[in-house]
């Protein structure tokens, strides 16, 4: 039988008891050498313990590694360009587009030894094998090296010529399938599918990517028309404002904040239930566990008891079994849990719901500070 509680007297501790740290060290090694004894039921406990904390972690891991940053998704939006430039397409009172809407205009704003692109964005309709359907569509020269980053190519070649086009796995189970020739926006243009590309970090997204002026024609507003910039100096806030009077969206590293859209309100109240179904896990299985052992013990803790020890100190040597049992089976499942969320981020799990990210582990929730600066932020 495992060693007792330090002895005590009727009247007050012992000169070798004293200390309640001491005794608590005691009651620690009682209750690891009772554990390592009743193995079975020690499993059985650590199990329902590290279970709930293990899935816990291991989703929250996931749900932030499948989640974007503006910071993470900034490459897959801007490639190697210094900035990304889109029109707002506001009209002035006279009904004129108050928005610089051709690649001279822009690069008068952005000054000598600026280099730019046309990225343009918004959607198109395409008639395949099933039918007509609708895609979100982009101008864009994928063969440029400002584009690096924004794409990957799976399958075939980059659109070399107007009439051919690149789609994302999600456009061709739509129908515009590699090899076929839909007939692509209202003027039901046959386009060739080249090549098949990949969202670096939205693997779901139904896309098709062409060479500039030929798939947006119905933008007579300017909305959607874009640029991608590389300019001679680093970008600073007050190059940015000044794009922005002109009535521009300006898209830069010093313009993002490294915070995540995951952690609302509807996230956090979901976060909230997980770990409050998993306590009551551990309440309503592990406890009658904890209960069984409790019992297994009485005549042990009868003789702590009997020998001289207060009520306090065999509370004391409970207390521990759930520390010993508990701690270790809480601590266990935080690794595993872990772990598995690293794997998942290998493995690029997030397929699975169409996110693929960095590993990101969330330590700590941002401030609602946090929150309103990036909402403040210059986008």
């Amino acid at each position: 039988m495992s060693a007792p509680a330090p002895v005590m007297t009727r009247t007050g501790t012992t000169g070798a008891a004293r200390s309640r740290p001491a005794a608590f060290l005691a009651a620690l090694r009682i209750s690891r050498r009772d554990a390592l004894r009743a193995r079975g039921r020690s499993a059985l406990i650590m199990v329902m313990v590290g279970l709930p904390v293990l899935v816990i972690v291991f989703a929250l891991i996931f749900a932030a590694t499948a989640d974007i940053t503006r910071r993470e998704g900034l490459t897959a939006r801007i490639g190697t360009a210094d900035l990304r430039i889109v029109t707002l397409g506001r009209p002035d009172t006279d009904g004129r587009a108050s928005t610089p809407t051709s690649s001279a205009e822009v690069m008068r704003l952005l000054g000598p030894g600026a280099r730019i692109i046309p990225a343009n964005e918004g959607s198109a309709d395409f008639r395949g094998e099933r039918g007509y359907d609708n895609a979100s569509a982009r101008e864009l020269d994928l063969r440029d090296p400002l584009t690096k980053g924004m794409y990957r190519l799976l399958r075939g070649r980059l659109p070399a010529a107007p009439g051919e086009i690149v789609v994302t796995p999600g456009a061709e189970e739509r129908g515009a399938r590699f090899g076929t020739t839909p007939a692509v926006t209202f003027k039901l243009t046959p386009m060739r599918v080249v090549g098949v590309v990949e969202h670096p970090h939205q693997t779901k997204s139904a896309e098709i990517i062409g060479l500039p002026g030929t798939l947006l024609f119905d933008r007579a507003d300017g909305r959607g028309t874009g640029w991608l910039a590389d300019t001679p100096k680093p970008v600073t806030l007050r190059d940015i404002r000044g794009l922005q009077a002109a009535n521009l969206n300006v898209e830069a590293p010093a313009t993002v904040k490294d915070t995540s859209d995951y952690r609302d309100t509807r996230d956090i109240v979901a976060v909230g239930l997980i770990v409050v179904m998993g306590v009551l896990e551990v309440v309503l299985l592990a406890g009658p566990a904890f209960a069984v052992g409790a019992r297994r013990r009485r005549r042990e803790l009868a003789l702590v008891a009997a020998q001289g020890g207060s009520p306090g100190q065999v509370r004391m040597v409970l207390l521990a079994d759930g520390v010993v049992l508990g701690g270790g089976a809480a601590l266990l499942g935080l690794v595993l849990g872990a772990g598995l969320g690293a794997l998942s981020a290998v493995l690029e799990a997030g397929r699975l719901i169409g996110g693929v990210g960095p590993l990101d582990v969330p330590w700590v929730p941002p401030s609602p500070a946090s929150r309103r600066s990036s909402a403040a932020t210059p986008r």
